[in-house]
């Protein structure tokens, strides 16, 4: 995730993740949830977090 955020917030790049997880979700700004293969809620996460887990670094992650 480290290497995510750097490259996001240092180089401008957009990342998309499709995950299941609730504490990866959490690094995003806006989340949009399927149901069925149909948009079932399309959210702004106004609490993202924004800091790489504990003990990594982007340079370390990669």
């Amino acid at each position: 995730m480290g290497l995510l955020l750097a490259l996001n917030r240092e180089h401008g790049i957009t990342v998309l993740m499709v995950t299941h997880e609730p504490d990866m979700a959490a690094y995003a700004r806006r989340m949009v949830h399927f149901v069925d293969g149909s948009i079932a809620k399309d959210v702004t996460n106004s609490h993202p977090v924004t800091a790489a887990p504990a003990g990594l670094t982007a340079v370390e992650s990669t």
